[in-house]
């Protein structure tokens, strides 16, 4: 029988799963969760995902049952995915990593995160490199969506719906070997998610492939029916073109096709393949590693077609440090305020003064400040091009790395603070003046073995043509290496069926009213308790299916007991299961790794499927303590 792994499994390769019935949108998410808590929660303690979806069960079982009403499938019909922490999700947190908000809890989903099964919320802050974890997994000052980029990277989850302000989607999608996509100015609705920037912040998706990146805008780049809350969309200073205008017809996955660069000429700013910075413009510090990536990636794109042509750029010094002060200065560490410009700090306990008597498009200035936006844009970025008689600009999204101590030293936190390496390459200047980009795996450096992107960026609106180009070249180097550190596991394979193995059983009924976790004597480990019900609608000769596992580990069926209760009613089958078992302490995290309050890392996490039969569709419970 054929089969499929759940490492680097396609959207298409999970939806046909899903359609075939060889598994139930239950199924994927319990098996998502085995790899979150194998290498999430335990062993290499990614720390991707702080807060997991509590109802991911329910939300995966009504995608079930709606495939199995017969109406058509949704494209991202029953897929997880994890989404950053300043989106929107109904009943769930949207804290935006800030202790502040850690009791905001959403009272409806972002139009970006209605979409599809949202399985967990990426980390705001540090999570672990995948390739390498002497390095950082983003750019020490532009790593808020690490969450999204690591989960996806490993497989926790089919892809992550992340976000920026500077540069804090395209810097982990670098050094995880992830596609990104930042899109022109309303292109994706930014509608839900936390305003850091109205003037700069966009939704990122990130995906294992162009491939997937496609199939997602088709779910995605949609327009918002509602207009507030899209800053770009509601101010009226300047005109913004309406998006998609040269959209694909039927699907963005025609682009797919697209797999030549011929006739192309591309821009490179010397100054990010090491060359010298324009006057004005502090110098970008760029590894030997990644010019020797760029050097490989240049014959790439020459061998489709494209013309290189490398320039000094005009553009000014928009490289300065601006970082987010979305938490108070008593978090930061030393060698981090030994960098960190003060004065442009955001001054949070203002904000409500600056609003008390007027909107964000009343506030003094912000008709000349959009206005400027956009005129710089043109002058700056679309005159040069037009200058150069070029289509586009290509870059190495990153100088280099950041060593993983940056936050506790200080030889580290100044390696981690170069141009090149606190923010991706373009840094502040790609979301002030709304420029899209398309950012695909270039290779892994030689010598540190972390992955770096080729971003393509060009004019608003050339959304499409960024797509296409950034697909040729993946189409052609295929670059992306999976992670070294979370491999397959055996829950992982999925066996592939041409017949629906599950149609004539019922769904059961699952209610766990027990859940306990004691320290045991040794003060290592952990004694848990389950106790829990299962009614199946339909008479039975033998016992319910029960397949639980605890954190990392499937409980044995020698540890669980199963009775049958008196039925209720002639058809109605009802059992009782009782779980004691043993499961290691988590590890407790002491200084910078230790968080304000215990995350998903530092709890019990029991996953319990039951079905009426092996080939049952299952019901599904997460608990977490």
């Amino acid at each position: 029988m054929p089969e499929l792994n759940l490492v680097e499994a396609s959207l298409e390769d999970l939806q046909n799963a899903l359609s075939s019935g060889s598994l139930t949108s239950v199924d994927l998410a319990a098996r998502y969760l085995r790899r979150i808590s194998t290498y999430d929660c335990r062993n290499i303690a990614l720390n991707a995902i702080p807060i997991l979806n509590n109802t991911i069960f329910e939300e995966a079982a009504r995608s079930d049952d709606y495939r199995a009403s017969g109406e058509p499938v949704r494209p991202l019909e029953g897929i997880p995915f994890t989404i950053k922490d300043s989106f929107k999700a109904k009943g769930m947190t949207a804290a935006a990593g800030s202790p502040a908000f850690k009791d905001l809890v959403a009272n409806e989903d972002a139009f970006m995160s209605r979409q599809s099964v949202t399985l967990a919320r990426g980390i705001y802050g540090p999570a672990e490199n995948l390739y390498n974890p002497d390095y950082l997994t983003a750019a020490f000052a532009s790593g808020s969506s690490n969450g999204s980029a690591a989960s996806t990277a490993a497989s926790l989850a089919a892809f992550g719906l992340g976000a920026e302000t500077e540069s804090s989607g395209r810097s982990p999608a670098s050094n995880n070997g992830l596609v990104a996509y930042t899109p022109s100015r309303s292109f994706l609705s930014v509608r839900g998610n936390w305003p850091l920037y109205p003037t700069c912040d966009v939704p990122v998706p990130h995906t294992r492939s162009m491939k997937d990146l496609l199939a997602l805008l088709d779910v995605i780049a949609v327009k918002d029916p509602i207009e507030k809350g899209e800053f770009w969309r509601e101010q009226k200073f300047v005109a913004i073109q309406d998006p998609w205008q040269d959209r694909p017809k039927n699907s963005f996955k025609n682009i797919s096709s697209f797999k030549s660069l011929s006739g192309l000429r591309i821009a490179v700013p010397e100054m990010f393949i090491g060359g010298p910075a324009p006057e004005g413009a502090r110098q970008v510090e760029t590894s030997p590693a990644v010019v020797e990536l760029w050097n490989q990636a240049r014959q790439d794109l020459e061998a489709l077609g494209a013309e290189i042509v490398a320039s000094t750029t005009a553009l000014p010094d928009l490289f300065a440090v601006d970082a987010f002060n979305i938490y108070p200065n008593s978090l930061r560490t030393e060698p981090e305020l030994r960098h960190f410009e003060t004065a442009n700090a955001i001054q949070y306990h203002k904000l409500t003064d600056y609003l008390r008597n007027t909107t964000v498009f009343g506030v003094d200035g912000i008709e000349q400040a959009i206005k400027a936006l956009e005129g710089m844009r043109k002058v700056l970025l679309e005159d040069w091009l037009k200058g150069l008689g070029c289509h586009c600009v290509a870059f190495p999204a990153a100088g280099d790395v950041g060593p993983a101590n940056a936050d506790s030293n200080f030889e580290g936190s100044d390696l981690a603070w170069r141009n090149g390496s606190y923010y991706s390459n373009g840094n502040r200047a790609m979301r002030h003046l709304g420029i899209p980009s398309v950012s695909v795996p270039m290779g892994l450096m030689s010598d540190k073995k972390v992955p770096v992107n080729l971003t393509f960026a060009g004019r608003a609106y050339d959304d499409v043509k960024l797509l296409q180009w950034a697909n040729a070249y993946e189409a052609k180097t295929q670059h992306r290496i999976p992670p070294p550190h979370t491999p397959a596991l055996e829950s992982d394979v999925i066996s592939l069926s041409n017949t629906d193995r599950q149609i004539d059983l019922p769904c059961p009924q699952l209610t766990v009213e027990t859940f306990e976790v004691t320290l045991m004597d040794d003060g290592l480990s952990l004694g848990v308790t389950l106790q829990g019900t299962v009614n199946i609608a339909s008479p039975m000769t033998g016992s319910p299916a029960l397949d639980i596992t605890i954190d990392a580990f499937l409980v044995l069926s020698d540890k669980i007991s199963v009775k049958e209760l008196p039925k209720i009613g002639e058809r109605e089958a009802q059992f009782s299961f009782t779980v004691n078992t043993i499961t290691p302490k988590p590890v407790e995290r002491q200084g910078l790794d230790k968080t304000w309050v215990p995350v998903a890392r530092d709890m019990t996490m029991p996953v319990v499927l039951a079905r009426a039969g092996p080939d049952g569709r299952p019901t599904g419970w997460l608990g977490l303590k």
